[in-house]
């Protein structure tokens, strides 16, 4: 592996080679790419292209491009950045599937616009609430399930996804549920019923009912 005396480590660019290769030329590719981790080793020395993941997405394409159908690649990564090398080696794939299929549906000279919402597009547009795995693929869904007519008048924008973001959360914690020791519990009960007693009495000092609210109080705490 070429590298110099001090300062870095570099590797061959696969952007620099493969464009200038046929589609379906080759029938396995053995890679072992930076693993985006920032590596540095103890003389100081750093692996180019580490420490940024601008060049994952377009090699991937390039390698899908040049492999012949039914080969095989192999490809080594750094654990903690396996979705990111599996997303973008399986992207390609998907696009040129997606590819076919519209194919099929349209002709050759019609126009069509083609709009794709990613889970990394997904986190820049919500980016501020900083969303978690499981509410990305649940935002995804949500973008897949969108009616056409009601896409067709509002689309799908940033604010349109952080307002879904906000209420799938405030539907988490509605439905949330949390354990407590049980005396902390029959602590708090008893002080809720002999809040509920007392302003019960005034109620009924004032010849009032009993409110809804507590009725529905003492249904929960058993009464």
């Amino acid at each position: 592996m070429p590298s110099d005396s001090k300062e870095n480590i570099y590797v061959p660019f696969y952007l620099g080679l493969l464009p200038a290769g046929p589609a379906r030329a080759i029938g396995f590719i053995l890679t072992d790419p930076p693993y985006l981790v920032g590596y540095k080793d103890r003389s100081g020395r750093t692996l180019a292209e580490d420490n940024t993941n601008e060049w994952l997405q377009p090699a991937c394409n390039e390698m899908y491009r040049v492999l012949k159908d039914n080969s095989l690649m192999v490809s080594f990564y750094g654990w903690d950045r396996a979705d990111q090398f599996i997303n973008a080696l399986f992207l390609e794939a998907y696009r040129e599937a997606l590819c076919v299929e519209l194919e099929k549906v349209f002709a050759p000279d019609e126009q069509i616009s083609l709009l794709i919402w990613t889970e990394e597009s997904v986190r820049v547009a919500c980016s501020e609430d900083k969303p978690t795995d499981e509410e990305v693929m649940l935002l995804l869904e949500t973008i897949g399930s969108v009616d056409m007519e009601c896409y067709r008048e509002e689309g799908v924008t940033n604010a349109g996804l952080r307002e879904v973001l906000e209420s799938v959360r405030e539907e988490a914690y509605q439905n949330r549920r949390v354990a407590v020791p049980a005396f902390v519990l029959e602590r708090v009960l008893k002080k809720l019923e002999r809040g509920l007693v007392q302003e019960e009495g005034v109620a009924w000092e004032n010849g009032q009912q009993t409110p809804a609210a507590f009725e529905l109080a003492w249904h929960y705490i058993g009464r």
